[in-house]
């Protein structure tokens, strides 16, 4: 058995049972191994979720790159919006995973992270945003994009106050979007600045 096939027994079980029930037994027994024999390929399991994550997120940056790729404007941020939703909504258990920082000591992990980072950019460039502003507007993508995930489980949500924090967390995600159009047609309008 590999660390590759470690982590990816891990990665299955993520989406099966969510990112909070990920144990070494749990894995152990997807591989039909003991759980000692797994401190060979991860020392502990904060070490296996930091590896999931850094599959994960080359995953979901390899999906946005792909969306992104050849399409520029709305239609560039339009698709990047959709394979992100997509994405989380397809891999419920897993998405979380994306989210955690990036351990500075994992090379593969940073240059998944920056890819990501890079093509919500991409995504932006054609809006002829530089400096503060293209850093802003990527900032507010990436709230926007995290906080719309919609990554609801197949069950019917029927609590109140769970559909309560939805609509706020909806209404939100529509403010930073809001924000986003704004910013990128206000750029879209004037000349693009050098420099």
């Amino acid at each position: 058995m590999s660390t590759a096939a470690v982590v990816s027994a891990a990665v299955e079980l993520a989406d099966e049972h969510g990112p909070g029930r990920l144990t070494l037994a749990a894995v152990a027994r997807r591989t039909g191994v003991a759980t000692p024999s797994l401190y060979k390929h991860v020392r502990s399991i904060e070490a296996l979720r930091q590896k999931v994550s850094a599959r994960v997120t080359a995953d979901l940056a390899k999906a946005l790159s792909t969306a992104v790729a050849g399409r520029s404007g709305q239609d560039a941020v339009r698709s990047l919006a959709h394979a992100y939703r997509d994405y989380a909504l397809s891999h419920p258990g897993r998405y979380p995973l994306t989210q955690r920082v990036p351990d500075s000591q994992d090379p593969q992990h940073l240059a998944a992270a920056e890819l990501a980072v890079q093509t919500v950019v991409a995504a932006l460039r054609g809006y002829g945003l530089v400096g503060d502003a293209a850093t802003d507007a990527t900032r507010v993508a990436r709230s926007a994009l995290r906080s719309n995930r919609c990554h609801q489980s197949g069950t019917e949500r029927t609590s109140r106050l769970r559909q309560s924090r939805d609509r706020r967390r909806f209404r939100a995600a529509a403010g930073r979007w809001t924000l986003l159009r704004a910013t990128c047609l206000g750029a879209a309008r004037q000349p693009a600045r050098l420099g």
